[in-house]
Order: structure tokens, then C-alpha cells, then sequence
């Protein structure tokens, strides 16, 4: 990735990491301690902060449009999981909404937002929602 690009996907997902409403989503769901023993049924590709941070100092991303895809990925592996209307479900709406803004306004070309997959099975692992107040 070039050095503008990068330096611009660094400010994005620190602006992100520093905000106290994505505390939830800067580390993996630690979903064996948490008991929640679907998860990985639910989510078939875990993404969180942390590692999106660890994969771009490392220079994993060769272009904006993955890192951006890995940002989505966690906003919407939250919604899956998570029951539609939850406080977490709507933390994760919000937040990709200010994720794509950010990028606009940045000006960093990270493609099109993909439209929502309508056979995602929203509402699976609805049961669990409460346990996740602390890690999406």
C-alpha cells in the first residue's frame, strides 16, 4: 500500500480504536470463556480492531479496500451474532454508518459498500446477546 493510503487507513482505525463505544470490538470475541459455544457456527470469519491494527503494521493490506473489508467484517459479524435491535446490534449499525462516512471524507477509495446479504440468518445466537456487553 502506498504511504498516503496507509497513513490514512492508520488514522481511520485509530480514530476508531480510541472511541469508547468500539471498546467492545478492540480485542476477539472470547467466546470460550463466555460459554458461547455457537459463535463460531454463527461467525464463520472473526474480525476484530486488534487485529486489523496488528495485520497493517505488518503490511498485510495492499490495499484500502481490505482493510475496509476486515472494518465491515466487524461491524457485521456483531449484527449476526447479535439479536436485531440489541444494544450491540445497533452500536455496530451506528458504527459502520461512521465508518463510512469517515472513509468518504478522508477521500480513501475502499470500493463499494457491499449491500446486505439478505440470507444471513440475523438472529441466530439471539440467545447469547446479553453475555457480549463487553466484547462483539
Amino acid at each position: 500500500m502506498d504511504p498516503e493510503n496507509k497513513k490514512k487507513c492508520v488514522d481511520i482505525l485509530e480514530h476508531f480504536f480510541k472511541l469508547d463505544s468500539c471498546e467492545p470490538f478492540r480485542e476477539r470475541v472470547n467466546w470460550e470463556e463466555w460459554g458461547l459455544y455457537d459463535y463460531l457456527q454463527v461467525v464463520k470469519e472473526p474480525m476484530d480492531l486488534g487485529t486489523i491494527r496488528s495485520k497493517l503494521s505488518k503490511n498485510e493490506y495492499k490495499k484500502p479496500a481490505e482493510l475496509a473489508r476486515d472494518m465491515r467484517l466487524v461491524w457485521s459479524n456483531c449484527k449476526l451474532y447479535n439479536q436485531d435491535g440489541s444494544d450491540l446490534y445497533l452500536l455496530a449499525d451506528e458504527l459502520a454508518k461512521k465508518f463510512e462516512d469517515r472513509v468518504k471524507t478522508m477521500k480513501l477509495d475502499v470500493g463499494p459498500v457491499p449491500k446486505a446479504d439478505k440470507s444471513i440468518p440475523y438472529g441466530i445466537g439471539d440467545d447469547h446477546w446479553w453475555q457480549m456487553s463487553s466484547v462483539c
